[in-house]
């Protein structure tokens, strides 16, 4: 795997366990859940293969980690917002016609 793709799936996972950290009932387990599958949807897109893509994931991936530090505290709801807007910013990247990387 390249580095993009290694940091994509620890952001997935830190997403995992911060879904599974959040009360069941609370809409941001919900959240993290979606952004996990969409995270390893992305994983397999050419650019996340590509060198261009680390800088990219490795903001995702810093920001999946701090939202696996706030689950349960004030403020998580700020950090689960700039993870999806991490992710969506990578998406944007990525999803060019046949996967090629719109850069």
């Amino acid at each position: 795997m390249s580095r993009g793709q290694d940091q994509l799936q620890e952001a997935a996972d830190n997403c995992a366990a911060a879904a599974a950290s959040a009360v069941s009932a609370d809409a941001t387990g919900g959240r993290l859940k979606q952004i996990e599958a969409t995270i390893l949807e992305l994983k397999g897109s050419t650019f996340a293969k590509s060198g261009l893509s680390v800088p990219l994931t490795a903001g995702i991936g810093r920001a999946a980690k701090a939202a696996l530090e706030a689950v349960g505290a004030d403020g998580v709801d700020e950090k689960v917002d700039a993870l999806e807007k991490a992710v969506e910013g990578f998406s944007g990247k990525a999803g060019g016609a046949g996967g090629i990387a719109i850069t």
